[in-house]
């Protein structure tokens, strides 16, 4: 069990960020999109849950493990196939109200019909062709969503 525990230690310790500078004591950090920014989370209170399988999960956990004195809080309000539109009637409730210190957007992906496209995801092109990180053409892989997580 102790060997567990300290491999699990050193694990989480390699792969920890730093704290966010400049925010207050116990900072609210919102990521709001579609899809990408959904990753099929939960919608209750399960923490194991409630940010999904995608970048914000892996964000969570990075600046969770990096940073525990700063106490964030991590919300994740995407939602699969929200347009910008969509997201302007949500806004509101889905942001206002939660009335975040740091505020993560990412949508346009189903309002434009392109997939994600970025700088990043040009440079990681050149290493392995698209589908190891965008497997149907807009969703992200495991693989693609670190690249997102980096990014931020």
């Amino acid at each position: 069990m102790r060997a567990a525990l300290a491999a699990l230690l050193c694990v989480g310790h390699a792969f920890a960020g730093d704290p966010l500078p400049g925010l207050p004591a116990s900072p609210r950090i919102l990521s709001q999109g579609d899809s990408i920014t959904d990753g099929n989370r939960g919608r209750g209170a399960d923490l194991n849950h409630v940010h999904g399988h995608g970048f914000v999960y892996l964000l969570a956990a990075r600046l969770g493990a990096g940073a525990p004195e700063q106490d964030a809080t991590f919300l994740d309000r995407g939602v699969s196939g929200n347009t910008v539109l969509d997201l302007a009637k949500r806004w509101p409730k889905d942001t206002l109200e939660l009335r975040p210190d740091v505020l993560s957007v990412l949508i346009g992906g189903n309002g434009s019909g392109k997939g994600v496209a970025s700088e990043v995801f040009d440079d990681a092109q050149r290493r392995a062709p698209s589908p190891y990180w965008i497997w149907d053409g807009v969703h992200p892989t495991t693989a693609g969503h670190q690249l997102m997580a980096d990014e931020w």
